[in-house]
């Protein structure tokens, strides 16, 4: 980093091409994890501006973990999600597990640092989120339609406008695309 954690100019374009990459993810693990879309908008702001004040002293393979720890630092994103939301049917915990499976692409081991909790906890709140009911466990494709369906059910309460809740919904699609794989 050079002065008053400012990144050098190539750890400025590498953390600039980082954070567009991550975004789009980030932005719809947020709006799924606390529930409205204003909400997604000031944690993903928060989070980026952590991990900027960070990522001057991380070698580039730590990036995406201490985003997603981040991430999932800033208030209100363990919170308990308007019942009207059809995410909140998963406890906040077994949400962010499952969330940071699908969205993240974390494996076990760093889902759990990211979450700060030990490795056998995260693989109880992925199981206890993968029996949830109405999750289809058998398909990968069925529970990213799952989740796709639930961001636009969050983006449809936060919002309340449907043009935005398709916005969100299909930020989550372009990522996925037809044919994601967890």
């Amino acid at each position: 980093s050079g002065p008053a954690g400012v990144p050098r100019p190539a750890t400025a374009t590498a953390l600039t091409a980082f954070l567009h990459g991550i975004e789009q993810r980030a932005w719809v693990f947020a709006l799924c994890q606390g529930g409205d879309a204003a909400h997604a908008d000031q944690a993903l702001a928060g989070a980026e501006r952590a991990f900027i004040a960070e990522s001057g002293s991380l070698p580039l393979s730590e990036w995406p973990l201490r985003f997603w720890a981040a991430l999932l630092r800033q208030p209100g994103l363990l919170a308990v999600l308007d019942p009207q939301l059809e995410l909140a049917r998963f406890e906040p915990g077994p949400r962010a597990a499952l969330l940071l499976r699908l969205l993240a692409n974390l494996d076990g081991a760093h889902a759990a640092e990211a979450l700060g909790v030990s490795v056998r906890a995260y693989e109880a709140a992925l199981g206890q989120a993968m029996a949830t009911p109405g999750l289809a466990s058998d398909s990968t494709i069925g529970k990213h339609e799952t989740i796709a369906s639930c961001a636009l059910s969050c983006a449809s309460v936060g919002l309340r406008s449907t043009a935005n809740a398709r916005h969100a919904s299909a930020k989550y699609m372009r990522y996925v695309g037809p044919t994601s794989r967890m």
